[in-house]
């Protein structure tokens, strides 16, 4: 993720996310990743003729066949001609893992939320205490 232009982009830019998501809807798409995958970042699963497996994003989709940008921690790309697919179907999977939020604490995780709402503005009344 980025906000603020920092960060990397394997997942949606955060800049901006108090304006688009409800605390509810934020919190939803943290406990369940893949119940909802954004075009831009939707992965696509492919079965080579040979029996390989790939999974990543498509930079490249003509007559000829596919670019396929891997999971990580590969993030190469590889080029697959169309006859070399047996089959390719979109992904069902989130790159953001399940269980993330187990680890925190219910105040480590409003202020993530807080951090994340307000777009990282302590002024916010985002970061009130209940």
């Amino acid at each position: 993720h980025r906000m603020a232009g920092e960060g990397g982009g394997t997942g949606p830019d955060l800049t901006g996310a108090g304006s688009r998501f409800s605390r509810s809807d934020w919190l939803d798409n943290l406990l369940e990743p893949s119940k909802v995958i954004s075009d831009q970042y939707q992965d696509t699963e492919v079965l080579t003729t040979d029996g390989e497996l790939y999974v990543g994003r498509i930079e490249r989709d003509d007559a000829t066949g596919i670019t396929l940008r891997r999971l990580p921690p590969q993030e190469d790309t590889l080029d697959l001609a169309r006859e070399q697919i047996e089959r390719r179907r979109l992904y069902p999977y989130s790159r953001m893992p399940a269980g993330l939020l187990d680890v925190l604490s219910e105040d480590d995780l409003r202020d993530l939320a807080a951090f994340v709402l307000s777009g990282a503005n302590p002024a916010s009344p985002e970061f009130r205490k209940p």
